[in-house]
């Protein structure tokens, strides 16, 4: 990112929206802990206010970067099928509650002030999902511990509504792994019209239809076990990201400590941004106790 003198860009930005917005600049943070320069654009009347991080802007310079973003404050706003001022209704979001999952250890300071619960090294976390195709992250709002109070809902309420509406909203889709390399290299990677379209490949990716946080899937009731059926064995999950896991056959692995320390150099290097880091850890799902588990090598 290049640096930016950032009460210009506030100032600018406050200008070229206008009156009917209130523009402000601070660090937000985001998934894993990571900090990021958010431009919050509130518009009157509405409770959502798109936030255009500085660290994703294009332009080279402070003028450039203050017309980029009030561009993509504009469209953003545009683009939510949510209308204003019912962003805290539970009757209007009560079908829109969505389910994510994130490093427990990672997002420590987050989970004091949002309501989630614990699943093995990872915690679950709750979003309202505001554009249903679930394309970017623009498309989705975190449930605070401050929401919920507002709302006068528990934790219970949240999560039983979450636990419905995740499958329905944001269907699983398991793909072998070939097509979804096939797929990126020729733009997409939709295949099938089915959520379960494997070809009998021994490796397959699992997302959900908007391959955002799609990593929850694994706990989509049924969904390794249908897996483990087709593959007819138990199954070793890896954790590419939040966005996707890989599921393969455990006789597949000769050597699963090799697996875990692949797992640990990829989210060590380059290849997987610091904010969709998901675990270090390989899982391990059992057909006879329709359980996943971390795996743990007792050789």
């Amino acid at each position: 990112m290049v640096a930016m003198d950032l009460a210009k860009v506030q100032m600018g930005v406050q200008e070229e929206l206008g009156n009917e917005w209130e523009v402000t600049v601070r660090a937000v943070n985001k998934n894993n802990g990571v900090d990021l320069t958010g431009v919050v654009c509130m518009k009157d009347g509405y409770s959502y206010a798109p936030t255009v991080y500085l660290e994703n802007i294009v332009a080279q310079d402070d003028e450039g970067a203050i017309k980029e973003i009030a561009r993509e404050a504009r469209e953003m706003l545009k683009e939510t099928r949510f209308a204003p001022d019912i962003m805290l209704d539970w009757e209007n979001i009560k079908n829109r509650v969505c389910y994510r999952l994130v490093n427990w250890d990672r997002n420590a300071k987050k989970l004091e002030r949002v309501p989630h619960k614990r699943f093995l090294d990872l915690a679950v976390t709750y979003a309202v999902v505001i554009d249903l195709d679930g394309k970017d992250e623009m498309g989705a709002y975190e449930i605070s511990n401050e929401h919920l109070e507002r709302m006068g809902r528990s934790v219970e309420e949240i999560e039983a509504a979450a636990t419905q509406n995740t499958p329905r909203l944001l269907p699983a889709r398991a793909i072998g792994l070939s097509q979804v390399i096939f797929g990126d290299i020729m733009g997409g990677h939709e295949h099938g019209s089915g959520i379960f379209d494997i070809g009998g490949e021994p490796m397959v990716a699992c997302t959900n239809s908007g391959k955002h946080y799609g990593a929850s899937v694994i706990m989509y009731d049924g969904l390794l076990a249908e897996l483990a059926k087709q593959m007819g064995d138990d199954l070793f999950v890896i954790p590419s990201s939040v966005h996707e896991v890989i599921a393969c056959p455990a006789s597949f692995c000769e050597d699963p400590r090799y697996i875990r320390e692949t797992i640990m150099q990829i989210n060590a290097s380059d290849l997987v941004n610091e904010t969709e880091y998901l675990s270090d850890n390989l899982y391990i799902y059992r057909r006879d106790t329709d359980e996943m588990t971390v795996f743990v090598d007792i050789a």
